[in-house]
């Protein structure tokens, strides 16, 4: 499974995830585990040194418009 792919998935679950909370609390915790200082989102992020000039262009494109959609 490919990066895109993962990133993907990732976000079909936390989607799937919103829609099926049953109150704001529940967004805000599944926001948390995304978005928070060590949410995945965030890890992803921080790992985007650790890859290959030309990927992170793509990979940050990626994981902003995932974090945009969360």
């Amino acid at each position: 499974m490919t990066q895109a792919d993962t990133t993907e998935s990732y976000a079909r679950e936390t989607a799937a995830a919103i829609d099926g909370a049953a109150n704001l609390d529940d967004v805000e915790k599944i926001r948390v585990a995304a978005l928070g200082r060590n949410g995945v989102v965030t890890q992803w992020m921080k790992s985007l040194g650790t890859l290959p000039k030309d990927e992170r262009a793509a990979a940050g494109a990626r994981f902003n418009q995932l974090r945009a959609g969360i």
